[in-house]
């Protein structure tokens, strides 16, 4: 890179530079490419091996028989550092040591912070929700699988801090607990919005009660948590953590929640429910049979018969559109899953695949067709909202990277192709905005690091 000054007053005033026209781009090019329409798939990396490697490395203390796993979050808005998890089991049987680290891709760097033995501490990684400047992320603790008495916690980059920041004092597994005698709030599903953080609090008054939801706020990221709203009682959200994703609007006014549930009380409102910030009104904007449209015959005779199958994730938000995959774990192998584009008054639902041509599901699976070709897996929205970028194709085979409007209302344009295998996409991760490309065009699917230029 060459300095080219053109005045003593322009270097002091501007600070103009250029770059020579064989300079060519690093591996993980920070400029951001503002024209999305034009993009391609440039490079596809396992992150998840890059950073045990590093951290291997960085402590030569463990020996071959210890093992490393690695957890990662989502990247950060600018594109430059991943939030990871890494925990190690030592071939001694000794105490594991885990730790909470970030990883900036163009340096290599990997601040840790160790986990003190004596803290009952089991991170959801896969939580985190990084600050806009890009300089922290905040989780939760894994309340819902490992039954841990949830706090967000913030992980400082620059500092290599953690620091908890809903703090009740009490620690270890909630479902012992009588709240009569020790109250607790579970605290999770944290989302960031300019300074302020969002997140939910589920409670209950007696051991035996149902939780309750609400949303809290904490301004600029500190001090006591401040109510914003109570959801219903009857809200689908509750405390079963496992039954819903969500996604904080762009504008800070609204949250996406999907929902799903295998209880015949619960059916009604399976789908896509919107809180409102400012109002507190929380209601169902999609029902799970609102997604049928564009789909065989087959297929909609299956979900009528049997309702309640439908699995929602993938949640994003692009302009003024959610975007939403719909899978169907119990019929995989009978029913493609699909990605739907909508307004967030549920007026108007697109699928990305329409498989309405298919009249049986031998056509779909048995005949040569498009159909396996066509059937997405996973997908991310642009920056700004306008484009939806998608990995499609057998997962046995080379996948083509395919965009479209974020309307789906034109053809898709193939735009590069990800290897057999280089992409299995964690459809359990929940998260706020997990699903949106990084300004300079990076975004993890699970352990892949897919950049777009």
């Amino acid at each position: 890179m060459k300095i080219r000054c053109l005045t003593l007053i322009l270097i002091l005033l501007l600070s103009a530079c250029g770059k020579e026209e064989n300079d060519q781009p690093t591996k993980h090019s920070l400029n951001p490419v503002r024209n999305y329409n034009t993009w391609r798939l440039t490079g596809v990396e396992n992150l998840n091996e890059t950073i045990k490697a590093r951290f291997l490395e960085t402590h030569t203390e463990l020996t071959t028989g210890d093992e490393v796993r690695v957890t990662l979050a989502p990247l950060s808005p600018d594109g430059t550092t991943a939030a990871a998890s890494i925990e190690v089991y030592l071939d001694s049987g000794a105490e594991k040591p885990w730790f909470i680290c970030s990883y900036t891709l163009d340096t290599a760097d990997l601040p840790c912070y160790q986990i003190p033995a004596d803290l009952p501490f089991d991170a959801e990684i896969e939580s985190a929700v990084w600050s806009p400047d890009s300089q922290q992320f905040v989780f939760n603790e894994n309340w819902a699988i490992f039954i841990q008495e949830s706090d967000l916690w913030r992980f400082d980059v620059s500092s290599t801090t953690l620091t908890n920041l809903t703090d009740d004092h009490v620690i270890g597994g909630w479902f012992d607990i009588d709240p009569a005698v020790t109250p607790y709030g579970l605290d999770h599903a944290p989302m960031w919005h300019n300074k302020d953080l969002y997140f939910l609090r589920s409670s209950r008054a007696t051991k035996d009660a149902d939780f309750e939801t609400a949303l809290y706020r904490l301004k600029g990221a500190q001090g006591e948590p401040e109510l914003i709203h109570k959801l219903p009682s009857d809200n689908p959200i509750g405390v079963v953590g496992l039954n819903f994703n969500y996604a904080l609007s762009p504008d800070g006014q609204q949250i996406a929640f999907t929902y799903q549930s295998l209880r015949e009380e619960d059916r009604a409102k399976i789908g896509v429910w919107l809180l409102d910030l400012k109002s507190g009104d929380f209601k169902q904007i999609a029902a799970e049979t609102d997604f049928l449209v564009g789909a065989a015959d087959y297929i909609k005779e299956l979900i009528t018969e049997q309702p309640g199958i439908t699995v929602f994730t993938n949640l994003a938000w692009s302009k003024n559109r959610l975007i939403v995959y719909a899978t169907y774990p119990v019929y995989e192998m009978h029913i493609p899953a699909n990605f739907y584009s909508f307004t967030i008054d549920g007026s108007d639902i697109r699928p990305i695949f329409d498989t309405s041509s298919y009249k049986t599901e031998k056509e779909m699976y048995e005949v040569v067709s498009d159909a396996q070709t066509l059937r997405p897996h996973v997908g991310f929205v642009s920056p700004d909202g306008g484009s939806f970028f998608y990995v499609r194709g057998r997962l046995a085979n080379d996948m083509p990277v395919s965009s479209v409007p974020i309307t789906f209302d034109a053809a898709l344009e193939d735009i590069g192709t990800v290897s057999a295998g280089g992409i299995v996409a964690d459809r359990s991760r929940r998260g706020s905005n997990l699903f949106t490309i990084s300004a300079n065009g990076r975004v993890l699917v699970e352990d892949m690091l897919l950049t777009f230029e």
